[in-house]
């Protein structure tokens, strides 16, 4: 009858064999984890032997003609499944269809010995075949001969390459919250709050733009920077509206909405006289002197005010110096008697200062 033959890890899909013959044949036949589908043979049976063959693990349903076994399968055999009782021992059924053999990925032949014939892992058999390919069967039962039982019952004893994992993917930041400006002099303060997703990497840096030039400002951030940027060289009287936006590892997040606009207006100058005498000449005779430094009154004309001892109230001077680009002045008075001097502009008024007498 030939050599013994051994078939392991293996499909056999829709072999044939003369009437006189079996689709496996010789002496001895020893299958392990081997599924036999849809394969056809004459009185010999799909396994036709001598001696009882030896089965394994393993899972054989005929085709339309044909017993799976010629003789009874030894007591060796065990954790297998037939869908007939030829073999002896065999449980439940097989129900199950495949188009063709170069569609589950198979090729080559079953020869003699120890040669086999094993999908690739990309055969659909691999990790394909249903909870329900062997009808009436436990999943404990059908693990214990195709391997652990996961949601998908591999249909022969072979690992599919795995599959290839996803590709990682990052998020940006989401738009930073309610962002507030603050308008200054030609200039503008925008405080907000951090996204609501920071991604998938820490925020490192916050942009903060301006609706009417490319000026913008760059916060770089780490845990416990307060969120604030000041946009500088704006110009005064303009209304500008503000945007904010965050930096990950992943790159720039969306803008923030924009802020409702603010406009940058000059700093209000507080007006001061701060003024300081003395003693000299005034043409040609004894005088006072008066210095002024003056702050927001610039180019204004301001007006003195003096008394002499023994009067109550002060006097208006007759000569109004004006306050120079620089902000000071000069006022003088003939006279050497001890004098109290005050200086006003506008609505201001500066120190009172003594001069005694010469």
């Amino acid at each position: 009858m030939g050599e013994d033959l051994f078939v392991t890890n293996s499909t056999l899909y829709s072999n044939s064999a003369d009437d006189s013959g079996g689709a496996l044949f010789g002496p001895t036949i020893y299958l392990a984890f081997v599924t036999s589908v849809d394969d056809t043979a004459g009185p010999g049976g799909i396994m036709y032997s001598q001696d009882s063959p030896t089965i394994v693990g393993s899972v054989i349903s005929p085709g339309a003609t044909g017993n799976a076994c010629a003789v009874p399968a030894d007591n060796a055999s065990f954790d297998s499944f037939v869908a007939d009782s030829s073999c002896g021992s065999g449980d439940d059924t097989i129900n199950v269809n495949y188009s063709s053999r170069s569609a589950l990925g198979l090729g080559g032949s079953i020869t003699a010995d120890d040669s086999v014939l094993i999908p690739s892992s990309t055969s659909p058999l691999a990790g394909a075949a249903p909870f329900n390919l062997v009808a009436g069967v436990t999943l404990d039962q059908l693990g214990a001969t195709r391997g652990p039982v996961t949601t998908t019952v591999g249909a022969v004893q072979v690992t599919a390459s795995p599959p290839t994992p996803p590709t990682p993917t990052s998020t940006p930041p989401s738009a930073p919250l309610n962002p507030i400006p603050m308008a200054g002099d030609r200039s503008a303060v925008v405080t907000w709050t951090e996204p609501a997703s920071a991604g998938s990497f820490p925020i490192t840096t916050y942009q903060v733009a301006n609706d009417i030039d490319a000026n913008s400002c760059l916060l770089t951030v780490t845990e416990g920077t307060p969120l604030t940027c000041t946009l500088t060289k704006l110009a005064n009287g303009t209304p500008y509206r503000f945007r904010v936006r965050a930096l990950n590892g992943s790159g720039w997040g969306p803008w923030s909405d924009w802020t409702a606009p603010v406009t940058p207006e000059p700093k209000p100058v507080t007006k001061t006289i701060l003024i300081s005498g003395t003693r000299g000449e005034v043409r040609g005779n004894p005088g006072v002197i008066v210095t002024g430094l003056t702050t927001g009154l610039d180019n204004r004309r301001v007006t003195p005010w003096f008394k002499f001892p023994g009067q109550t109230t002060y006097t208006e001077g007759n000569a109004r110096p004006s306050i120079g680009d620089d902000g000071t002045f000069t006022w003088t008075r003939k006279t050497g008697k001890k004098i109290r001097i005050y200086i006003t502009a506008d609505d201001t008024r500066s120190n009172t200062i003594t001069i005694t007498k010469r």
